[in-house]
């Protein structure tokens, strides 16, 4: 039903407009590049022309490929329930396998949705997950 394609040159209006219909759940300024996401295509429109882009998600590689970090996961509100994130997230990891990534991590405010695939805290005797949002600390200062 779905076509997931590297995400083309074409298709970076659509992804915005999906990114920046979910301002509470993801990040809106600093997005990956364009050759990280991957798209969800929908069926060919009746009267022709191309597939609609109904779904987003990128893979951004950091420290040498070691370490991949899924963002921006995002489907159109028609397509939300029909199983269409478990594809994006699949497709991803997948990806991430072949490009040889070792672990992959996302920050999420659905983790029950991302533990189906594998995804989980950190044990309380491992490392932790420590941020020190930099720019929102520049922000507070210039205001």
């Amino acid at each position: 039903m779905y076509e997931i394609k590297r995400a083309k040159k074409r298709h970076w209006g659509r992804i915005k407009t999906l990114i920046e219909a979910n301002p509470e759940t993801l990040e809106q300024k600093y997005l990956p590049k364009r050759k990280e996401f991957f798209v969800a295509l929908g069926p060919r429109p009746e009267e022709g022309g191309r597939r609609p882009v109904v779904g987003c998600v990128a893979l951004e590689a950091h420290h040498k490929q070691r370490l991949g970090e899924l963002r921006s996961l995002a489907v159109t509100e028609e397509e939300r329930g029909n199983g269409l994130a478990r594809v994006l997230i699949e497709h991803t990891l997948l990806h991430a396998r072949k490009r040889g990534v070792k672990q992959v991590l996302t920050i999420t405010g659905s983790p029950d949705m991302f533990r189906k695939f594998g995804f989980d805290f950190f044990r309380a005797d491992e490392k932790y997950a420590l941020i020190n949002d930099l720019l929102a600390k520049e922000d507070d200062r210039s205001s």
